[in-house]
C-alpha cells in the first residue's frame, strides 16, 4: 500500500454543469445499440437533461466527434484499441474532452493501458499491480463522486476488478479491502481543465446498480469537481493476526494537502466487519484543519479488538470527510481474528480505539506534537447516567478546550475554554437534556495536548 499522502481539498469548480451537455458514448458492440451498458449511460444522461450520441467504436479512428464532444464514454473495457484509437482518446483528453474510461479487471487490455497512457499526459505516473477476482463489496466510494450531487458510499455488484496506484495527479475514488480500484486523473495546475476517471469493472454499469453514482461521475466530469483529499493509513511490522483472546494492534496514519487553499474535515476511524458491516467510530475528530501544500506528521493509532470478535478477516479503516452524512477519502489495513476464546486466559473484552490527530497543522514538520506529561484521563464512570468524570494533567500553565461534541460534530457542552494553572484538573459533564448515544470529548491545548475519549450516555 502506498504510504503517500494527499489531500483534503475541493478544488472550484471550473465549469458549469447546470448547461445541457452533449454526451459522446462509444458503443460496447459496433452497430449494436441495445447494449445494455450503453443504454444504462445514454439513459442516465438523458435523465439529467442531456444529449447523447452514440457512434460505433470506428468513431475513435479519427477526431471528427470532437466537434460535438462535451463528455466522451468509453463504456466498455473489453473493446479492442488500436494505437490509432488510443491516441485518438489521447488527442481528445488534450483537448480539454473530460473522459470515463470504463478498464477491466484483465491489466493486459487496451482500455487498461491507455488510462495508463492519460495519467502520462497529466504528468502523472500509474501502475497496475494485479486484480482480484470474484464479488468485491462493498466497494466504498469516496470523493466529490461519493457526494455531489448524490450521497453514495458504496457500490454494490462489483465483479472482478484490477488494483493499483498513482502518483499525486491521480485521485482514488473506489476501495474494497486495502486496494484500489477506481480514479480520478487531472493536471495538478491551476486552470487545467481536463480530467478522466475510471473504475476497473464494467459490470455495476450493465445491472445499473446505481444510477446515482454513475450521474455523479457525469456531473464531476462536466464540471472539473474534484477532490485531492486522501488519507493514508499502514501498519509497520508483518500481517495482524489476533489471537482468540482478543489483543491490541498499532497503525500509523498522515492527511496532507496539496491545495491552494486550508481544508477543515472530520476525520474517525471504524472496522469493517467479516460480514461487511462496519463498527465504529472508535476514535472522532469532528474539526481537523491542513494548511495549503502541507502533510502532517505521522500519527500512531492503536485498535482494541476484543476476544469475543467473531474470527475472520477484517479491515481497519481510517477516514476523513463528514461523519454520517459522506466519507471524502478512506484508507485500510487488513487484520485476522482467530476463534473466539473459550478458556479462562485473560482477555481484551471491549472494541476500542486511542490516539489522537492535531485539530490544527502548523506546518509540515513530522517532529511528534503530544508531550506525553499533557495528559486526559479516561471518564469515569462510562457508559454513565447523566454524569461523568474526567481529569485533565497539566505539568505546567497552559490554555486549555475542553468540550463534548456528537456525531455530527457540534459542541454539546464546554467544559474549559481558557488559561488554567498547572495541576490536575476535574471536570464533570452532565448529560440531562441529551440523547442517549455516542458523544466525544476533545481536549485541546496547543502546542501540548490533543486528544479525545468516547462517551457513551444509556439513559
Amino acid at each position: 500500500m502506498k504510504h503517500l499522502l494527499i489531500v483534503l481539498l475541493m478544488i472550484g469548480v471550473l465549469t458549469s454543469s447546470a448547461f445541457a451537455a452533449h454526451i459522446v458514448i462509444i458503443e460496447s458492440t459496433s452497430f449494436d445499440p441495445t447494449h445494455l451498458m450503453d443504454q444504462n449511460w445514454a439513459n442516465v444522461a438523458t435523465g439529467m437533461g442531456h444529449t447523447f450520441s452514440l457512434l460505433p467504436q470506428t468513431a475513435l479512428d479519427n477526431n471528427a466527434f470532437f466537434a460535438i464532444c462535451d463528455l466522451l464514454i468509453v463504456s466498455s473495457g473489453v473493446i479492442p484499441l488500436s494505437a490509432t484509437r488510443r491516441n485518438i482518446i489521447r488527442q481528445a483528453y488534450s483537448a480539454g474532452i473530460p473522459i470515463y474510461l470504463q478498464t477491466e479487471y484483465d491489466i493486459t487490455y487496451d482500455t487498461n493501458q491507455t488510462w495508463v497512457d492519460l495519467v502520462q499526459d497529466a504528468a502523472g505516473t500509474f501502475s497496475w499491480n494485479g486484480n482480484t477476482t470474484g464479488i468485491l463489496e462493498p466497494m466504498w466510494v469516496t470523493g466529490t463522486v461519493s457526494m455531489n450531487p448524490n450521497a453514495v458510499n458504496q457500490l454494490l455488484a462489483f465483479r472482478d476488478g484490477a488494483y493499483g496506484t498513482g502518483s499525486r495527479e491521480v485521485e482514488t475514488n473506489l476501495h474494497f479491502g486495502d486496494q484500489e480500484y477506481g480514479w480520478y486523473v487531472r493536471p495538478l495546475v491551476t486552470g487545467a481543465v481536463n480530467l478522466a476517471a475510471t473504475s476497473s469493472d464494467q459490470y455495476w454499469v450493465k445491472m445499473l446498480t446505481n444510477p446515482p453514482l454513475m450521474e455523479n461521475y457525469i456531473r464531476n466530469l462536466l464540471s472539473y469537481n474534484a477532490t485531492e483529499v486522501q488519507i493514508r493509513c499502514w501498519h509497520n511490522g508483518p500481517p495482524i493476526v489476533i489471537p482468540n483472546t482478543g489483543g491490541t494492534f498499532s497503525a500509523q496514519t498522515k492527511i496532507g494537502n496539496t491545495g491552494w487553499t486550508a481544508q477543515t474535515f472530520a476525520a474517525w476511524t471504524q472496522v469493517e466487519l467479516p460480514n461487511n458491516n462496519i463498527f465504529g467510530p472508535f476514535l472522532y475528530f469532528p474539526s481537523v484543519t491542513v494548511p495549503p501544500n502541507s502533510t502532517t506528521p505521522t500519527y500512531t493509532i492503536s485498535q482494541n479488538v476484543p476476544a469475543w470478535a467473531p474470527p475472520g478477516t477484517y479491515y481497519f479503516h481510517t477516514a476523513i470527510g463528514s461523519f454520517g452524512n459522506f466519507i471524502l477519502n478512506l484508507d485500510s489495513i487488513q487484520f485476522t481474528k482467530l476463534v473466539v476464546a473459550t478458556d479462562g486466559a485473560e482477555q481484551v473484552n471491549e472494541w476500542g480505539g486511542a490516539g489522537s490527530f492535531e485539530t490544527e497543522i502548523a506546518s509540515t514538520d513530522d517532529s511528534a506534537i503530544t508531550p506525553t506529561d499533557f495528559e486526559l484521563g479516561d471518564p469515569y464512570p462510562n457508559p454513565f447516567n447523566p454524569t461523568t468524570s474526567v481529569k485533565v494533567t497539566l505539568p505546567e500553565a497552559a490554555s486549555l478546550k475542553l468540550g463534548v461534541f456528537d456525531l455530527q460534530g457540534r459542541e454539546v457542552a464546554s467544559l474549559a475554554d481558557g488559561e488554567l494553572p498547572a495541576g490536575i484538573h476535574n471536570f464533570t459533564f452532565d448529560g440531562n437534556g441529551l440523547a442517549s448515544g455516542v458523544y466525544f470529548l476533545i481536549a485541546d491545548s496547543p502546542g501540548n495536548l490533543s486528544e479525545q475519549r468516547k462517551l457513551v450516555l444509556l439513559k
